[in-house]
């Protein structure tokens, strides 16, 4: 690839907020084995016991990382999109995926085989250290995400996942199938229905076949609960603190 060839895929890269922060040489050198491309509904990241053979750096894409249970019922750990990365097992020492990851919402994302992402991170200390951050943020986020499928009714949790699901799709116009959505918040499908219903019935969003609209934001996050201001808060401040880490490495 030429250097103007690796300069403009670095350039793509930077659309993810974690690679973003790695500086112009890091991402040039990820160039050459960088894949861009449009992931859907349901592509498959990782399955839990197998092992991480590549990274994903959703830019419009947002994948899900959800924890199953041996009668098949399953409910979201984490939503993942252009503010982090999947496979964060393998940075912390793990050689498989411990839960299922795969895209909720269709868009761009970018893979980088696992080897030649961790030769990067290797070679910077920095880096590195930033990653254990957002490790750790990662784990704050999903510890919020639990108490709030515990102590949160179905209409305020579906309005985070909604706002949260904007925010990482970088549209308030998405594609939302209605039963990944039950399995989203950790409710019935019905009931999901029924607070799609209510969010909608109130002029928060439009939802119609499988396409979902917000169209008064300050509405809907009126009718969030707290988390999602507690978790854009979380990522505000990594970020913010990160780029001052990651300057000059």
């Amino acid at each position: 690839m030429s250097q103007n060839g690796e300069q403009a895929t670095a350039l793509q890269l930077s659309r993810n907020r974690v690679l973003a922060l790695f500086g112009l040489p890091a991402l040039e050198s990820l160039a050459g084995v960088a894949e861009a491309r449009m992931l859907e509904t349901g592509f498959t990241i990782n399955n839990p016991g197998e092992p991480v053979t590549f990274f994903c750096f959703p830019f419009t894409a947002v994948a899900s990382t959800v924890t199953s249970m041996s009668n098949g019922d399953a409910i979201e750990a984490v939503t993942i999109g252009n503010e982090g990365l999947v496979g964060i097992s393998a940075i912390l020492g793990g050689e498989t995926g411990t839960l299922r990851s795969f895209i909720q919402v269709p868009g761009e994302a970018c893979l980088i085989p696992g080897n030649e992402f961790m030769n990067v991170v290797r070679a910077s200390p920095r880096v590195y250290e930033f990653l254990l951050q957002y490790a750790n943020v990662l784990i704050n986020v999903i510890s919020q995400s639990a108490a709030c499928n515990r102590l949160h009714n179905v209409v305020e949790r579906c309005a985070r996942w909604l706002l949260t699901t904007a925010d990482r799709a970088r549209s308030n116009h998405f594609q939302l199938i209605q039963e990944l959505l039950a399995e989203m918040v950790g409710s019935r499908r019905p009931t999901v229905s029924e607070a799609a219903q209510a969010l909608q019935t109130a002029g928060f969003i439009r939802y119609a076949r499988g396409n979902v609209a917000i169209v008064d934001r300050t509405g809907l996050e009126a009718a969030s609960c707290e988390c999602y201001d507690a978790i854009a808060q979380a990522y505000q401040h990594l970020y913010t603190s990160s780029a001052l880490i990651l300057e000059g490495s």
